[in-house]
């Protein structure tokens, strides 16, 4: 009937394909660090994007201050302390900290809310900073999502 030594399945239902333990595939990691290593950069790049906003609001570079709807006062100190904000849920990434992935979400909402707020208009114009945290929102959603996935799978263990 067949060979001997090959293990035939006991009855004659499909065969699970499904094998967890293939790793031929090693593009991406299955542990989410790529999503670690984005989120990472994605932080750097904001909170080097607000340091040099607040800067260029204290000095009026460009006439900067012109620019905004409202005060530019407000803007800097919420600038500047979403830079430390921004750097806090940097480092709680890189600390594997489960709050991070909740902070750096609001912070992204908080700055995608901001655009609006400092352009004073719904139909606002699309600049770098608004792109990157459109982007920081849905890795930190991945991120947390990887996380809760982990935390489940331990938990089930």
């Amino acid at each position: 009937m067949g060979n001997p030594h090959v293990p035939m399945p006991e009855t004659s239902d499909t065969f699970d394909t499904s094998d967890t333990s293939d790793t031929s595939d090693t593009s991406m990691p299955k542990n989410g660090a790529w999503i670690r290593v984005l989120l990472v950069l994605l932080v750097i790049e904001k909170v080097i994007q607000h340091l040099v906003v607040t800067v260029a609001f204290i000095f009026d570079l460009g006439g900067i201050r012109a620019s905004l709807a409202h005060d530019y006062r407000f803007f800097l100190v919420a600038g500047a302390f979403e830079a430390l904000l921004f750097a806090v849920g940097g480092w709680g990434v890189l600390r594997k900290k489960s709050w991070a992935g909740w902070l750096l979400l609001i912070l992204a909402l908080m700055d995608i809310l901001g655009e609006f707020v400092a352009q004073g208009t719904l139909l606002i114009t699309i600049n770098v900073s608004f792109l990157v945290a459109m982007i920081l929102l849905v890795v930190s959603l991945l991120y947390r999502s990887t996380r809760s996935r982990r935390t489940d799978s331990v938990a089930a263990k």
